[in-house]
């Protein structure tokens, strides 16, 4: 489980340096900080996480939060289709 939030916070991050690159905006820097929030019980599952992303350089924050809330509204759309295609459905 620690992998794949390591992997989202690592794909996400390049997802935005990849936006902030193609749309020309002049960072020297990109950070990211995640924490998440596992279940009690087991399984341990992921059941939250928080990526912080940090942008060093001259990016009105406005770019940054467009590039953000466009990779979330990918992410959660992709989500939703792979669950859509995995449905199980069960017939009595």
């Amino acid at each position: 489980m620690q992998a794949l939030g390591f992997a989202l916070a690592g794909c996400m991050t390049m997802d935005v340096v990849y936006i902030l690159t193609k749309g020309r905006q002049p960072f020297r820097a990109l950070r990211s900080h995640l924490v998440a929030d596992r279940a009690q019980d087991e399984p341990h599952r992921i059941v939250k996480m928080h990526l912080q992303v940090t942008v060093e350089g001259d990016v009105p924050a406005d770019v940054v939060a467009r590039a953000i809330a466009t990779l979330v509204r990918e992410v959660l759309l992709g989500v939703a289709l792979d669950a859509a295609r995995h449905r199980v459905h069960h017939h009595a």
